[in-house]
């Protein structure tokens, strides 16, 4: 029965009576069979009563919760008549009211007496995230940012507990983000999954501890496993958009050179950084923060990365394999880092700023402009230079985008990442024909690492067992063939000299500047390499832009494809 509920009607009702509608409390009718009823307040929120029973009335708040089909009615106790006011039990109504859509739950004491261990999803996330900054290699910024962005897209669930999370509703939410953007949809949610694995993995044990049944089992977000694009997808919407997009010997790697030649009188540093990025093969990271190991002590030695000019080889640090990465020294690259010292030196003698001489001889790359407010101390983005580069040079592509109001246009875009400078050097060891376990080697790749297709393997996708067996079982046999043929340093020297000439020969000027300085390599004869032509637009849409030029590059945010062997 529906009444609008005034303190008068409250403390009138009892298990005595049942009220009507329009009659005063003092003529209810007798409830004769004393059985229990609610009475629906008419003007408070929804769902808002009294319930009364033999022993007592007491407010009560319920709401219907759908995950799918007709879903549950969720009810909650706010308190006893005789110990609240009806204004007090309509504001906390509507604060549990909130409650319950959020969670899905009735607030309080869980009828199956749940604990600690029995965690919400933010519980979950905030736990894995501690242990990620605390573990024996703490996570990257980049995945760090990452993982952030996921957690503020799981925000709907932070308090709902990972047990009670449903699949369907999991599978709508992913279905509606994948909609729009695919990557951000599965990063997200691959993240929620790694967490919950995490704290089921953490469950498992403290409840062996225990003798005791785990809280934790299931992690529902396995239902996706399905959902996520394959690896064949991935390379078909790479060739599709034109995602990798290397530079190759004979068209587009000269040109490039010219173009980073002829910006090193404005952007020296950005111009030193991209030329030996591309020389070395190396990620952006493990380039930019480079320091002159006779400006750093031996404590920062066994953590960072250096130079060392005497010895003739660079060591780069934390390495996204984990592993210390070390890069002999070949002419062209030292006569770059030449170069570089006797730019410190000069610089540092002509400032008189303490703060910016201390940064300016430490590092390899100092930043063009030296603030005690700057994030990295470093230079680090290259952005607006390689946007300038390919703009110069032609390497650009057309990406159609739209309007607010609907209306579409296309835009030059800079058709060059960084990680496109680490896919060029391995094409290059390609051409040169070396072997894999070499290329590996100067890659920084896992050299007893299975190739792109084992790794990838799983039970579930074999055709019988004993495919999976044959593969696993081959393995071991080629890593002890790898151990009789690992390339010594003297190799890799040369095979690292060899390729820094192959890709300064494109640009003759620069062979001829940075590695004919002996008789030993002869100077080149010069010529200039073959102008690029811009790609025409698609016809029948706006073009806009021409004056400036857009970077848009998967490596900056360090969440893209930056190993394949680490990409799963």
């Amino acid at each position: 029965m529906k009444i609008e509920i005034t303190a008068t009607i409250a403390s009138a009702l009892h298990i005595g009576v049942r009220p009507e509608v329009g009659v005063p409390p003092d003529k209810w009718p007798k409830n004769l069979d004393r059985q229990p009823y609610v009475v629906t307040d008419a003007i408070g929120p929804t769902g808002f009563g009294i319930k009364v029973t033999a022993s007592n009335a007491s407010y009560i708040v319920q709401k219907r919760v759908r995950t799918s089909g007709p879903g549950a009615v969720i009810r909650a106790t706010l308190g006893r008549v005789t110990e609240m006011t009806v204004q007090q039990a309509r504001k906390k109504a509507h604060e549990v009211l909130d409650g319950i859509v959020e969670t899905g739950r009735a607030p309080g004491p869980d009828k199956r007496n749940r604990d600690e261990r029995d965690l919400t999803l933010g519980e979950a996330l905030d736990v894995y995230r501690y242990e990620l900054l605390h573990r024996k290699r703490p996570a990257t910024p980049g995945s760090l940012k990452s993982y952030d962005k996921a957690v503020r897209k799981l925000e709907r669930w932070k308090n709902k507990r990972i047990n009670d999370l449903v699949d369907e509703e999991i599978v709508d939410a992913f279905d509606a983000l994948n909609a729009k953007t695919p990557t951000t949809a599965e990063q997200t949610f691959r993240w929620a999954s790694t967490a919950v694995s995490f704290a089921i993995e953490k469950e498992a044990r403290m409840a062996q501890r225990r003798s005791e049944r785990p809280v934790l089992t299931y992690n529902p977000f396995n239902i996706l496993k399905d959902r996520y694009r394959t690896r064949q997808e991935l390379e078909n919407l790479y060739k599709e958009v034109g995602r990798r997009r290397p530079l190759t010997l004979n068209e587009s790697l000269g040109p490039w050179l010219k173009g980073i030649y002829g910006r090193r009188k404005e952007n020296r540093t950005g111009c030193d950084y991209l030329l030996l990025a591309t020389l070395w093969g190396c990620r952006s990271q493990e380039c930019s923060d480079l320091m002159w190991l006779d400006q750093i002590t031996p404590e920062e030695a066994a953590r960072a990365s250096f130079v060392n000019m005497d010895e003739g080889y660079v060591m780069m640090r934390d390495t996204k394999n984990h592993l210390d990465h070390v890069i002999p020294l070949c002419r062209g690259a030292r006569k770059i880092l030449e170069e570089r010292l006797d730019i410190r030196n000069r610089e540092v003698e002509a400032d008189l700023d303490t703060f910016r001489r201390a940064s300016r001889k430490r590092w390899v790359f100092p930043p063009r402009s030296v603030s005690r407010l700057r994030k990295t101390p470093h230079y680090k983005d290259s952005k607006s230079l390689r946007g300038y580069i390919c703009r110069d040079v032609g390497i650009v592509r057309w990406v159609v985008k739209t309007d607010p109001d609907g209306g579409r246009f296309q835009v030059p875009v800079a058709a060059l990442g960084m990680h496109d400078l680490r896919r060029t050097f391995g094409g290059v060891t390609d051409a040169l024909h070396y072997s894999e376990d070499t290329t590996k080697k100067l890659l920084n790749h896992f050299t007893n690492a299975r190739s792109q297709t084992d790794q990838r393997i799983e039970k579930a996708h074999a055709v019988t067992p004993n495919v999976v067996r044959t593969l696993q079982n081959s393995q071991p046999l080629s890593d002890v063939t790898v151990r009789y043929t690992i390339p010594d340093a003297e190799r890799l020297r040369e095979a690292m000299q060899t390729v820094e000439s192959t890709i300064l020969s494109t640009y003759p000027l620069l062979y001829n500047m940075l590695i004919a300085t002996s008789p030993e390599y002869p100077p080149m004869p010069m010529w200039e390499p073959a102008a690029l032509k811009w790609p025409k637009p698609r016809a029948g849409i706006e073009v806009r832009g021409l004056d400036t030029i857009t970077v848009d590059d998967e490596d900056d945010t360090d969440t893209g494809d930056e190993d394949e062997e680490a990409a799963a």
